[in-house]
């Protein structure tokens, strides 16, 4: 799918009113484009991707970073709790281990990129965020393997970096419980969860399979997180197809659209109703190209 950016959208909006030959719906589109562009794409929010759920106790284990030498024992003891996880794999690491990328998807588990190198996207250059993304779908697909999400490292990320992941069919995904195993182990896996109720666990988790301590703590984390709620490890995928679908919330952008159109635009060939096409209106995002560790997911 590729994304249209606002210049391209500005340009054929423009285009489109200089058919009609009205200079001042020429005008009120081409701004209007430019205002509300960065809404031309579909996403979860945090508290979105946390909401209600259609089948309870669901939770989605992430690992990032991998493949490694601990991936190995990681898998077999996700094989003997009955667990599947998503793992977002670094292309280098990828090349390293093709052997325990193969295992990953033959057992069952979801294999997703985290682009090449670990680079920070938000300060590389076009040519290397380009490289860092389609370099690691390249191994991939070697393998066999068409991952459906880009987890950007640090959960730093641009509009460029959103445009190069979606023209190759991923869609970003953060998470929502960080366990910070990178810089220690948790006391209570469970607390990573504190405003949640037992009845109603879910989320996605981010752990790290190149960390030996993590592996080894693997036991306790699925002890805890059962205990304190999760009744079933997903992928990714399988865990998104289970988030209840929610009535979309409409942006300021299509106020604003209705009102150059009352304005401006009185022809009878244009219906103002809410259709397919107004959709791109919707969930417009804030915050974009900042740091937005674990506040928003990005999914088909």
């Amino acid at each position: 799918m590729k994304v249209i950016n606002g210049k391209e959208c500005a340009c054929l909006a423009f285009c489109m009113c200089f058919l009609k030959q009205t200079e001042k719906v020429c005008i009120s589109f081409f701004f209007l484009f430019l205002l509300m562009y960065p809404s031309f794409s579909f996403s979860y929010s945090a508290n979105e991707f946390l909401a209600e759920m259609d089948e309870p106790g669901l939770c989605a284990l992430t690992f990032d970073d991998g493949p490694s030498q601990y991936t190995g024992h990681l898998l077999d003891m996700m094989e003997q709790e009955d667990v599947k996880a998503t793992f977002f794999v670094l292309g280098e690491n990828a090349l390293r281990f093709p052997e325990m990328i193969k295992r990953e998807q033959e057992a069952g588990h979801e294999v997703a990129s985290h682009g090449w190198s670990h680079k920070n996207l938000a300060k590389a250059s076009e040519e290397q965020i380009r490289n860092e993304v389609v370099k690691t779908i390249e191994v991939l697909d070697r393998l066999g393997i068409k991952p459906l999400f880009f987890r950007p490292p640090y959960g730093s990320f641009t509009e460029y970096v959103e445009e190069v992941v979606t023209q190759h069919d991923m869609q970003i995904a953060l998470w929502t419980h960080d366990s910070l195993d990178w810089k220690r182990l948790p006391k209570s896996y469970a607390a990573l969860t504190p405003r949640q109720t037992k009845e109603h666990r879910h989320g996605v988790f981010l752990f790290h399979d190149i960390h030996k301590k993590t592996v080894n703590d693997f036991p306790r984390i699925i002890r805890e997180l059962r205990a304190s709620g999760c009744q079933r490890f997903v992928t990714l995928s399988e865990y998104v197809a289970h988030i209840r679908k929610q009535e979309p919330k409409i942006a300021p952008s299509f106020y604003i659209c209705m009102l150059l159109r009352s304005l401006f635009y009185h022809s009878d060939s244009y219906k103002g109703s809410l259709n397919e096409g107004d959709a791109l209106f919707v969930n417009k995002q804030k915050n974009r190209g900042r740091n937005v560790r674990g506040e928003r997911l990005r999914l088909r």
